[in-house]
C-alpha cells in the first residue's frame, strides 16, 4: 500500500489504519489491539472493506473522533493526506502537489496504494509520488507496446521489473489507449469498477490492471468470458494484486439471492440481469398478483 522504496518499514507501521496519516514519532498512537472493543466496532465499520489486524495504529485525532462517532457516520482526523506515502498535504507547498483527475493513468497507480475505503477521498498526491506513478505508468505501457507488437522490450537490469508467467491466468494490456476487449474501435476510456475486475478474475482467471480501460458497450454488455489476450506474464505487484483479490473473495460473500438488494449494483446485474430496485418491483407485482 506503501509507496515502493519511499517509506520505511518503521513508518508503514505508524500509518493511521483510518486515516492513512503516517504518525510522526513521539506522537501519541493508539494501538488497535489495545483500544477498547467499543472503538474496534467503530473503526471496522467506518474503513470497511478494508482489513483490520490488531498490529494496526490508529493516530489520536482519528481515535478522538471515534469515541464519539457512529457507525453509519465514517470520518478522518486528518482530511489532506497523501495515501501514497502518508504524508500530510497541509505540510507541502501547494507546487508541490498534483491534482489527481479522473481519467490520468496515475491515478490508476496510487489507487493501489490507497486503502479501500479512502478511494473516494482520493483527489491529490505528493511530487514524489506523483513521479514514482509515473515511472510506472511509463514503464507498464513501454512493456506492453513492445509486447503487441511482437518484440523484445530492451531494458537495463535496473529498469527490468521483475516478471511472474502463468499457465493459467491471462491479463490486459495495463493502457488506457484503448479498450480492454481486442480490436474494439469503442471511443470511451473508462475506469473498469473493483467489483468487475474481482468478478472477472475469479469467474474467468483474466486479471484486469487499474490501468486498463473499457469502452461503453462492453461495460454495459458484461461479455466478459470473451476476454482474450496472449499476456500471461505479472509484474510482481499485480500477482500480489491477484493474490490479496483472491484472499479477500475466499472470506466475503457478495452473492445473497434471497434479497439481491444486498448485493453491489455489478454484482446484483451480472447475476440476475437487472439492479436492485427492479428486482423489488418485480417482486412487488408478483407479490400483488399473488394476493389478488
Amino acid at each position: 500500500m506503501n509507496r515502493r522504496g519511499s517509506v520505511t518499514s518503521e513508518s508503514s507501521r505508524r500509518r493511521c489504519i483510518n486515516c492513512s496519516l503516517a504518525i510522526p514519532r513521539n506522537t501519541l498512537i493508539h494501538r488497535v489491539e489495545s483500544v477498547h472493543e467499543n472503538i474496534r466496532e467503530v473503526l471496522n465499520s467506518w474503513v470497511t472493506p478494508t482489513m483490520v489486524t490488531p498490529e494496526h495504529v490508529i493516530c489520536h485525532n482519528c481515535y478522538l473522533l471515534m469515541q464519539e462517532g457512529t457507525i453509519s457516520s465514517p470520518e478522518v482526523g486528518h482530511q489532506s493526506v497523501c495515501f501514497g506515502c502518508g504524508v500530510s498535504l497541509l505540510r507541502t507547498s501547494e507546487r508541490r502537489t498534483y491534482q489527481i483527475r479522473p481519467d490520468c493513468p496515475q491515478r490508476d497507480v496510487i489507487l493501489q496504494w490507497t486503502p479501500l475505503h479512502l478511494v473516494s477521498r482520493l483527489e491529490r498526491a505528493c511530487a514524489a509520488c506523483w513521479r514514482a506513478a509515473t515511472r510506472t505508468v511509463d514503464r507498464q505501457q513501454q512493456h506492453d507496446l513492445h509486447r503487441s507488437l511482437g518484440s523484445e522490450e530492451v531494458l537495463t537490469t535496473d529498469e527490468r521489473p521483475s516478471r511472474i508467467t502463468s499457465s493459467l491466468y491471462r491479463r490486459a494490456a495495463s493502457t488506457t489507449n484503448h479498450c480492454l476487449y481486442m480490436n474494439c474501435t469503442g471511443a470511451e476510456r473508462l475506469t473498469i469498477p473493483q467489483e468487475t475486475r474481482e468478478m472477472v478474475l475469479k469467474n474467468h482467471r483474466f486479471y484486469i490492471p487499474a490501468g486498463a480501460r473499457i469502452c461503453q458497450y462492453h461495460l454495459d454488455n458484461g461479455h466478459w468470458g470473451e476476454l482474450t489476450s496472449t499476456l500471461t506474464d505479472f509484474t510482481t505487484h499485480q500477482f500480489d494484486e491477484m493474490m490479496s483479490i483472491m484472499e479477500r473473495l475466499s472470506v466475503r460473500n457478495d452473492l445473497d439471492f434471497s434479497n439481491p438488494s444486498n448485493m453491489s449494483p455489478v454484482m446484483c446485474h451480472y447475476w440476475i440481469g437487472m439492479s436492485g430496485d427492479q428486482w423489488r418491483q418485480q417482486r412487488e407485482i408478483v407479490h400483488s398478483v399473488q394476493n389478488t
